[in-house]
């Protein structure tokens, strides 16, 4: 961020934060297959994984003076470069997948420091809400006064963090409160 205009008013905050509360959707999964018996009232399931969590976490935007416009700008150039790889043939760094993030929030046995990637984020120009202009380095741009932003994200733990796992330690939190886990 910090040789990009657009991205400068994450710097303030340290990365993105959502300014309003949010709303967060989880979901807890675990995987199992199925062996079929014959002649037998049902199946038996067994254990195959517990695949990485992914969940949404949604809030409001609004841009009510030139900070918090310039805040949104940043906020969906941030998204948008979020979910892109490194390419092109000036790009030294081409092939570089989209950068790992780490989500904190609600404290440390909620998310803490989690790594994740975002897979998907949406926001909406809508017509029932008015527009102001922001001029970022000499061009306007036209913002909704309030939007709302949405972005699902998926745990992405490397496989060496994996391998520390321990389950009576994940139980008792004291893995939570090291955080990189859920």
């Amino acid at each position: 961020a910090t040789g990009s205009i657009l991205l400068k008013p994450l710097l303030v905050t340290g990365g993105f934060v959502f300014p309003y509360a949010v709303n967060v959707t989880i979901k807890n999964q675990a995987s199992y297959g199925q062996q079929k018996t014959t002649h037998a009232n049902q199946d038996f399931r067994y254990y195959t994984n517990t695949p990485s969590q992914t969940f949404e976490i949604s809030s409001y935007l609004t841009a009510q003076d030139t900070t918090e416009a310039e805040y949104m700008v940043a906020a969906m150039q941030f998204f948008s470069a979020v979910t892109k790889m490194h390419f092109g043939t000036t790009d030294s760094n081409a092939g570089v997948p989209p950068p790992v993030l780490l989500l904190s929030g609600f404290g440390p046995y909620i998310f803490n420091d989690l790594p994740v990637i975002v897979e998907s984020f949406t926001y909406s120009y809508t017509d029932d809400v008015d527009l102001v202009s922001v001029t970022i380095n000499g061009a306007k741009n036209d913002v909704p006064t309030m939007m709302r932003i949405s972005a699902v994200v998926t745990v992405q733990n490397t496989p060496d963090k994996l391998r520390t796992f321990n389950w009576d330690e994940f139980v008792s939190g004291k893995l939570l409160s090291q955080g990189g886990w859920k």
